[in-house]
């Protein structure tokens, strides 16, 4: 379906109209497509959270969405949003350990836990990191990494 059509009139836009019982004086159409755009953001956020392999790229984009951070010795806490700007989820993640080898870290969940998560992702179980977690808007390592590593 056409964004706007005012020939044929089989266009979103003249389906809102329809359906709100409106027209272009009474619900413009920079306002309906603002509406339109939104409703588009929070659906495709709502179905990468359905279904987190469904992928995605953005055409106006010229690279491939991958972002990085630096790991900090002692710090296994990263602020998601701090993190990226870009990313709306994670497909993969890894770390690059001590001596600058990529590791691809293993996902938990709240649920998968095998242990109490204060338990599992305690300040003194450090080394290379080899799982994580995403919960709310942080990204837990564990263990704790014993090393600083930034990409250069």
């Amino acid at each position: 379906m056409k964004l706007y059509d005012p020939i044929t009139k089989d266009s979103i836009v003249h389906e809102v109209f329809r359906n709100c019982g409106a027209n272009a004086n009474t619900y413009t159409i920079r306002d309906i497509i603002a509406r339109v755009n939104s409703a588009l953001d929070r659906f495709c956020h709502l179905a990468f959270q359905v279904d987190g392999r469904w992928s995605f790229d953005d055409i106006n984009e010229s690279s491939a969405p991958i972002d990085t951070q630096n790991i900090v010795s002692g710090t296994n806490e990263y602020k998601f949003s701090d993190f990226t700007e870009k990313i709306i989820n994670l497909i993969k993640l890894t770390v690059l350990d001590g001596d600058a080898v990529e590791q691809s870290l293993t996902v938990e969940s709240m649920d998968s836990l095998s242990q109490p998560f204060t338990e599992l992702y305690d300040s003194s179980n450090t080394g290379t990191p080899t799982h994580y977690l995403k919960y709310g808007d942080f990204i837990y390592l564990r263990p704790y990494p014993d090393y600083s590593k930034t990409l250069s």
